[in-house]
C-alpha cells in the first residue's frame, strides 16, 4: 500500500481540531435553497442578524489564530415562503465562490483547500445530500493580518459554476467573524450605552492601539471589523444625547483658540416677567466647561491655568445679560463677565427689557452676540463671535407662515406684503413668520428671503455681456452730445451679435459714434437739437436694426408716461422679454433680450442703458404683483468708474430717471424709454423696494460729532473737509460693505470677483444741491500693510454673524472679504466705488471696472491750486483760508466737483481741472 505522510498529517491535523469544535446542529448552519425565481438563495444562520456575526475559538499549531467550523452549509428541508427560500431539486450540484474576504481571513474545505480570494471556488455539494462542515479561520500569522482589527467580513455567493441545473448565482451574502465579545457601543462595559462611552469612543479612535480588542470590538458600529472616525455616525444614535445638551460648552481647538459647543440655531423662549424686572427672562443656556476630549470635533478641554471672559459685542435693543446673583450687566457692547478658570457651570440671566429705550414692541427675535477670551496663561487665542437668539415664549410662528394657516404658500404672500407696509397693524405671529431673514424685524431685507421660502426664487437678469461704451470727446460737452450715439451703438452692436459665430458682440464701423451722430439731424424729432432726443434715438436704433423683423425680431418704440411708476413696470417688462415670442421669429444666435435707452437727469445730453432688473419673479409676462429692486445700468459719460453700474430703484428714481424738462418736446414732462418692443397696458401691482437704512442712533450721533461740513484749510497744506474719525469712517464703511453684501454681490458675480479682497479707502461725503447728500466710499486693490488700519473688530462682528445663525436665503451666499480701511487720499487702485445715503446710510448704488484708476484725480489740494491761478486771472484777492467741499450739481454723482468758497466769490473745479467762477 503507498503511503502518502503529507496527507496523514493534514488528516490528523482536522482530527486534532475536531474535539475542540462543536458539532453543528441544523438550525444553526447556513441553509442553503433556492427562491420562488429558481435563484440561489440562503437562511438559517444567514437570518440572525444584519451582517450575521459568529465568534471564532483561539486555535494554534497548523491553525495559528482563531478557527470554528461552524456554520456550516446545510439543505433547505421545509418551503420558508416569508424568505422567499425553498429545497433544492435533488440532482442540483452548488458550488461556493469568494466574492471579497478580510485580509487574514480563510476558509479551509475538509479537503484541506483554501478559499481567501475572489474568485476562489469550491464545490459544496448536490442538492440531495449537501452538508458540510468547513473551517473558518482568522490567521493570525498572516502578512495581512491587523492585530488592531476585531472583525474579520466574508463575502461569499454560491452559483452552479455554469453546469446548467437552471439556478442562477445567489445575492452576495456576508458573515462578520469576530475574535473577541462585546456590544456593540458599550465601550466601558458596564451595560449601559450613554455619553460615558461617547466620550471614551472619541479617545479611542485617536488612538485604538492604547484600548482592548473589546473596547474596539465596542466602536465597530458600522460592523467593518475597525474602530475609527466612520463608526461616529452609527454609535452616536446608540449612546443617546450629549451630557451638555443646550448649555453653552467652552473648550479650546488643536489650533488653541477658545471654541463653543451650543445649538447657535435654536431660538429660545423667554418667560415673561414683572416686578424688579420687566419684559421676558430666561437662564438657558447656561456656560459650561468641557470635561472629556472631542477629537472627531477638535475640540478639547480647556487647561487648568485659563481664565475664560464673556465680552459682549453685539445686541439687538433691549436685550441684555444679568451675570449670577445681579452682580452685572451685560448691556453696552465691551462689557464682559468673568467666567474663570475650570471648571465652571454658571447659569445667567438673559433679558429682554421692555422699559429699556431702545426696546422696539415691534421686534419678535432679539440677537446678542459675544466672544470668548482667555486671560489666563493658557494663553488660547479668543474665540469666533457667536450669536445666540431669544424670543419672548408668547411669540410662536412658523417662518413665511404669514396668514397663520400652517401651511407655507402663495396665500402668504398678501399678508406678507401688508404686514411689510405697515407692520405696526400686525399682530406679532404674523411680524414673526414675515422676519425671514431672522433680523427680528419685518423690513425690505426680509423680501428675498421670503420668496426664497414660498419658492419663488428672485428674478436676475443681467445682461453682463452688453457693450459698455464711452462716450467720445476730449470735453464734456462733446462727451454727453455722444452720449446719445453711445447709447445707440451699444444696443446696435447687442442686437447684431451672432453668439454662435463671435464670442461676444463686435464693435461695427457702421455703429461708430462719429457714424451715429452724422445721420442725428435726418432722424432726430428736433433737428436742430445738438442731441439725440427720444424719436432720434428710436429712429437710429429701428432703421439700423437687422432685417426683415420675421427672422430676427426686433421692433423699437418710444413709451412714455407722466407715472414713473407705470413706466418702471415698461422697462422691467421689455427687458425681459425674449424678443420673437410675440412680434416677428427670433435668429439662432442673436441675443433674446435688449436693455433700454433711457435719458438721464431730465434731459437729453446723458443717455444710459439698463441692462438689467433685480426683481422677485420674471417681469414678462407681467405678473399681478411685480416687486423692483433695482437696475444695472450703463453710463457712457463719466467712463471708467460710474460707467458700469447697479442702482437702487429708489436711487435711480430720485438721481436718473427724472421727467422730460424739455420745453417744446412732445415728451416734456414725462418718463420715457426706448425699449423693444411696444407697451403694453396690463395693470400690475407694482412694489418699489429700496434698500433699507443702516446707520442707528448711536452711529448718527457719531457721524454727528465727526463733523463732515465745510472748513477753512490754509492753501499751503490744501485738504478735504473729510473726517479724521476713524469710528465715523468705520461706520460709513460698514454700512457700504452692508449693503452691497446684501442687496448686489449675491447676484453679480462679476462684482463679486473684483470686490472681494479690496481693501475700503477714505469715504468722502458729497453734498448734493438736489439735498440728498451722500457718501462716496471707494474700495481698492491693496497698496501695502503700512497704509491699512483696521477696523474695531467689535462693531463689524456685531454686523457679520457667522453663517450659522442666519436664515438659509439666497442672501446666505454674500461673499466677505478684509475690511480693512485705506488712509492714503489719492489712490490709484480704486476699482470700485459704493455710494451710501448720509442721512441714514442705505445704499445707493455701486460702480466697478477691471481695470483700477485713479479716483478722485483731482484732489483739494489741487483743486484749490487751480481755483488760485483761477481767481488771480480774474482779478479776485484769494483768502488764505478758502472754504473747500465736495459738491453735486449735475451729471454722474460718481464725479462731484469741489467748491471752493473765496469771500463773496464760488470756484468750482471739476474732476478735469476745470475752473468756473460763480
Amino acid at each position: 500500500m503507498f503511503f502518502n505522510r503529507h496527507k496523514f498529517l493534514l488528516a490528523g491535523a482536522w482530527l486534532l481540531i475536531a474535539p475542540t469544535l462543536t458539532f453543528a446542529q441544523h438550525a444553526g448552519d447556513i441553509w442553503i435553497g433556492t427562491t420562488s425565481t429558481d435563484q440561489l438563495n440562503v437562511g438559517g444562520f444567514m437570518l440572525t442578524g444584519n451582517p450575521p456575526i459568529k465568534l471564532l475559538n483561539p486555535s494554534s499549531g497548523l491553525f495559528p489564530g482563531w478557527t470554528d467550523n461552524n456554520p456550516g452549509f446545510d439543505l433547505v428541508i421545509n418551503p420558508d415562503p416569508p424568505h422567499n427560500l425553498y429545497p433544492l431539486d435533488p440532482g442540483a450540484e452548488i458550488f461556493l465562490e469568494v466574492v471579497q474576504f478580510d485580509p487574514a481571513f480563510l476558509l479551509w474545505t475538509p479537503q484541506f483547500q483554501q478559499l481567501k480570494n475572489p474568485g476562489d471556488i469550491q464545490y459544496l455539494g448536490s442538492g440531495d445530500d449537501l452538508h458540510e462542515h468547513w473551517i473558518w479561520h482568522i490567521k493570525s500569522n498572516d502578512p495581512g493580518f491587523d492585530p488592531l482589527r476585531t472583525g474579520w467580513r466574508a463575502t461569499m455567493k454560491l452559483t452552479e459554476n455554469g453546469l446548467g441545473y437552471g439556478y442562477t448565482d445567489s445575492s452576495p451574502f456576508t458573515i462578520l467573524y469576530r475574535n473577541v465579545t462585546c456590544t456593540t457601543g458599550d465601550l466601558n462595559g458596564d451595560d449601559v450605552l450613554n455619553d460615558e462611552d461617547h466620550e471614551l469612543f472619541e479617545l479611542l479612535v485617536v488612538d485604538p492601539g492604547a484600548y482592548t480588542a473589546e473596547q474596539r470590538c465596542a466602536a465597530d458600529c458600522n460592523f467593518d471589523g475597525l474602530a475609527t472616525e466612520d463608526d461616529h455616525v452609527i454609535c452616536e444614535p446608540l449612546w443617546g444625547d450629549h451630557q451638555h445638551e443646550g448649555d453653552i460648552i467652552v473648550g479650546h481647538s488643536s489650533a488653541s483658540q477658545v471654541t463653543i459647543e451650543a445649538e447657535l440655531d435654536e431660538i429660545r423662549a423667554l418667560d415673561p416677567v414683572s416686578g424688579l424686572l420687566e419684559g421676558w427672562t430666561g437662564d438657558e443656556p447656561g456656560w459650561e466647561n468641557l470635561d472629556a476630549d472631542e477629537p472627531l470635533e477638535d475640540f478639547y478641554t480647556l487647561a487648568p491655568e485659563a481664565q475664560i471672559i464673556v465680552e459682549l459685542v453685539g445686541k439687538d435693543g433691549g436685550i441684555k445679560l444679568w451675570t449670577p446673583l445681579f452682580s452685572d450687566v451685560l448691556n453696552v457692547i465691551g462689557d464682559t463677565w468673568l467666567l474663570g478658570a475650570p471648571d465652571f457651570h454658571e447659569h445667567a440671566i438673559f433679558h429682554i427689557d421692555s422699559t429699556d429705550p431702545a426696546y422696539d414692541p415691534l421686534r419678535t427675535l432679539w440677537r446678542i452676540n459675544f466672544v470668548l477670551h482667555d486671560l489666563g496663561s493658557s494663553g488660547y487665542a479668543a474665540s469666533e463671535p457667536f450669536t445666540l437668539l431669544f424670543r419672548p415664549v408668547d411669540i410662536t410662528c412658523t417662518m413665511g407662515d404669514v396668514n397663520n394657516d400652517t401651511t407655507v404658500d402663495g396665500s402668504d404672500l398678501d399678508p406678507f406684503l401688508i404686514t411689510l407696509a405697515g407692520p405696526e397693524s400686525s399682530d406679532s405671529t404674523a411680524r414673526c413668520a414675515a422676519d425671514a431673514n431672522l433680523d427680528g424685524l419685518v423690513t425690505p431685507l426680509d423680501v428675498h428671503p421670503f420668496f426664497a421660502l414660498l419658492g419663488l426664487p428672485v428674478n436676475l437678469l443681467n445682461l453682463d455681456q452688453f457693450p459698455n461704451y464711452v462716450a467720445e470727446g476730449g470735453t464734456l460737452p462733446v462727451q454727453q452730445q455722444n452720449a446719445g450715439p453711445a447709447v445707440a451703438g451699444m444696443v446696435l452692436d447687442w442686437i447684431w451679435w451672432d453668439s454662435d459665430n463671435d464670442p461676444a458682440p463686435v464693435a461695427l464701423p457702421q455703429h461708430s459714434q462719429s457714424t451715429l451722430y452724422a445721420g442725428l439731424p435726418s432722424r432726430n424729432g428736433n433737428p436742430a437739437l445738438p442731441y439725440f432726443d427720444a424719436v432720434g434715438m428710436k429712429n437710429t436704433i429701428q432703421q439700423l436694426r437687422p432685417l426683415p423683423v420675421t427672422q430676427y425680431g426686433y421692433n423699437f418704440s418710444v413709451n412714455s408716461n407722466v407715472d414713473s411708476a407705470t413706466m418702471i413696470k415698461i422697462i422691467a417688462q421689455w427687458i425681459n422679454y425674449p424678443v420673437g415670442s410675440i412680434y416677428g421669429g427670433h435668429e439662432p444666435g442673436s441675443p433674446v433680450n435688449v436693455p433700454a435707452a433711457v435719458p438721464a437727469y431730465g434731459n437729453y445730453t446723458n443717455w444710459m442703458a439698463v441692462r438689467g432688473l433685480l426683481t422677485n419673479v420674471p417681469a414678462y409676462p407681467l405678473p399681478t404683483d411685480l416687486t423692483v429692486y433695482g437696475f444695472w445700468v450703463n453710463d457712457p459719460v463719466p467712463g471708467g468708474l460710474g460707467e458700469n453700474s447697479f442702482k437702487t430703484i429708489g436711487q435711480f428714481l430720485s438721481t436718473y430717471y427724472l421727467p422730460l424738462n424739455q420745453p417744446g418736446d412732445p415728451y416734456n414732462g414725462k418718463y420715457l424709454a426706448v425699449v423693444e418692443p411696444p407697451a403694453d397696458d396690463t395693470d400690475v401691482n407694482l412694489t418699489l423696494v429700496d434698500s433699507p437704512a443702516r446707520f442707528d442712533d448711536q452711529e448718527l450721533a457719531i457721524l454727528a460729532a465727526a463733523d463732515f461740513t465745510a472748513e477753512a484749510v490754509p492753501v499751503s497744506n490744501g485738504r478735504s473737509t473729510m473726517s479724521d474719525d476713524d469710528s465715523a469712517d468705520k461706520i460709513i464703511v460698514q454700512a457700504a460693505i452692508d449693503g452691497v453684501n446684501e442687496q448686489l454681490l449675491p447676484y453679480d458675480e462679476q462684482f463679486a470677483a473684483i470686490f472681494t479682497g479690496t481693501v475700503a479707502g477714505k469715504p468722502l461725503r458729497v453734498t448734493s444741491e438736489s439735498g440728498n447728500d451722500y457718501f462716496v466710499i471707494p474700495f481698492n486693490r491693496p497698496l501695502s500693510t503700512s497704509t491699512m488700519v483696521k477696523p474695531a473688530t467689535s462693531k463689524l462682528t456685531s454686523r457679520n454673524e457667522p453663517a450659522s445663525n442666519k436664515a438659509d436665503t439666497l442672501l446666505s451666499s454674500a461673499v466677505q472679504f478684509p475690511t480693512v480701511l485705506q488712509r492714503k487720499a489719492v489712490n490709484r487702485q480704486t476699482v470700485v466705488i459704493v455710494l451710501i445715503d448720509a442721512a441714514d446710510g442705505h445704499f445707493l448704488e455701486a460702480s466697478w471696472t477691471a481695470q483700477p484708476q485713479a479716483y478722485l484725480p483731482i484732489q483739494s489740494d489741487k483743486a484749490l491750486k487751480l481755483a488760485k491761478q483761477a481767481a488771480e486771472e480774474a482779478g479776485l484777492e484769494f483768502s488764505d483760508l478758502p472754504v473747500v467741499k465736495l459738491v453735486h450739481r449735475q451729471g454722474s454723482p460718481y464725479w462731484p466737483e469741489w467748491k471752493i468758497n473765496i469771500g463773496s466769490a464760488v470756484i468750482y473745479v471739476d474732476q478735469q481741472g476745470i475752473s468756473v467762477i460763480e
